[in-house]
């Protein structure tokens, strides 16, 4: 559980994120799945990989993600939104690997 600590201030801004920008998206659905929601995970997943050593819990990080999104896809869209659920991850996880490089590189 001491692991799982250190990402859940960038989970839950996630999380608040995947739950709140779609009631603001006024139409736009698309361009919320496609730009902002990715946007948003990325930031996170890549600051969380900056801040934080490498670990096991980086796919654990990516996995818990991409379960966020899935209550979202029966409160704002519909069932065709599930592959999202595994590119959320793998934008998740790579975002982590990008934070996690450029943490490496910027101590060298």
């Amino acid at each position: 559980m001491s692991k799982l600590r250190p990402m859940l201030p960038y989970l839950s801004v996630t999380a608040i994120g995947l739950y709140s920008l779609p009631l603001f998206s006024r139409g736009s659905g698309m361009a919320l799945m496609l730009f902002v929601l990715p946007a948003l995970i990325l930031v996170c997943a890549v600051i969380y990989g900056i801040r934080n050593p490498f670990h096991w819990t980086y796919s654990v990080y990516a996995i818990i993600v991409s379960a966020l999104f899935v209550p979202t896809i029966f409160i704002h869209y519909n069932t065709t939104a599930f592959l999202y659920t595994i590119i959320f991850g793998v934008i998740a996880l790579v975002g982590i690997i990008v934070g996690r490089l450029f943490s490496m590189m910027t101590k060298l």
